[in-house]
């Protein structure tokens, strides 16, 4: 059975996030998840080896990525799995860049393109759509860099079209009263987190002294 901990991460004394460490026998899941700005703070996370090495996989939804933090020149020390999600229609984080806050935004394609590049990922992404059965008009698209990349280089993108700033879900949050309005009461075709999140992260196992990370 799986046992969960949480453990606290912290880097120059400041606490940045609870993160949920899943243990199977002695191999840990170490795993960071976030949305809009915290989102985009994971990145930053991916791009500072020593905290990116006590993490196995990196996943954000609806991302913030500054050009002022976005680094091009990240110096990973090895292949990081990324996960990305976002919606064409985010009108307060946009799909193809822009500004949010007064500051200039990555588009998502390059944040992708560019994390596959540092995974060493030469060829182009395989393009692909949900199942008919659960996508009917083909409004979301997934591209996938996972050839000719470094040992567990794969970088996943999910394109929502019509897509908002909200978490990718088949039913709505309680606060939404059961009306669908913008953003966090829209919804989507697939539930991100139970048929895609788990799947992505089940599959990099990372093995790392929890002693080291409490």
């Amino acid at each position: 059975n799986w046992k969960i901990h949480s453990v606290l991460i912290h880097l120059e004394s400041m606490q940045l996030e609870k993160v949920t460490v899943c243990m199977l026998s002695d191999i840990y899941h170490i795993l960071i998840l976030k949305v809009c700005s915290g989102a985009g703070f994971v990145n930053l996370l991916a791009c500072t080896p020593s905290i990116a090495a006590k993490f196995a996989a990196f996943a954000t939804v609806s991302a913030a990525f500054y050009t002022t933090t976005f680094n091009k020149d990240c110096p990973t020390t090895r292949a990081i799995p990324m996960l990305n999600f976002h919606g064409t229609t985010d009108s307060v984080i946009r799909y193809n860049g822009g500004k949010a806050h007064g500051s200039a935004l990555v588009d998502i394609d390059m944040f992708r393109r560019t994390w596959a590049l540092r995974n060493g990922c030469v060829d182009e992404p395989k393009t692909s759509n949900l199942s008919k059965n659960i996508d009917k008009k083909g409004t979301v698209q997934i591209q996938i860099w996972n050839k000719n990349c470094k040992t567990n280089g794969m970088v996943i993108g999910y394109k929502i079209t019509k897509g908002q700033h909200s978490w990718p879900r088949t039913t709505l949050l309680s606060r939404c009263n059961r009306k669908l309005r913008n953003n966090d009461c829209s919804l989507t075709v697939f539930n991100a987190t139970s048929n895609v999140i788990i799947p992505f992260f089940n599959k990099f196992h990372y093995s790392y002294d929890i002693q080291k990370v409490t």
